[in-house]
């Protein structure tokens, strides 16, 4: 789960870092079939203004993303703050 109030200079390359990370470590597990565990990331945006909602949902999209994740943005809107 990413906490996120605009951060979109920033999500982009966490989420990718992230992903690398668990694509390539033994955090990974293979079920019965021997397929690898897909992991999920969740991004809760906390009311940004900058965009950092519509760079998530985009990054849905990216054809060049890896297949083992999974990307998925919850907008709280207004800002909850802490």
């Amino acid at each position: 789960i990413f906490p996120a109030y605009n951060e979109v200079n920033r999500i982009g390359p966490t989420l990718k870092e992230y992903a690398s990370y668990l694509d390539n470590s033994s955090l990974m597990e293979e079920n019965a079939d021997n397929d690898r565990h897909c992991h999920r990331f969740l991004v809760v945006d906390d009311g940004s203004t900058d965009g950092t909602r519509e760079f998530v949902l985009k990054q849905q999209l990216d054809p060049t993303r890896t297949a083992l994740s999974t990307i998925e943005c919850i907008r709280l809107e207004p800002n909850q703050g802490k």
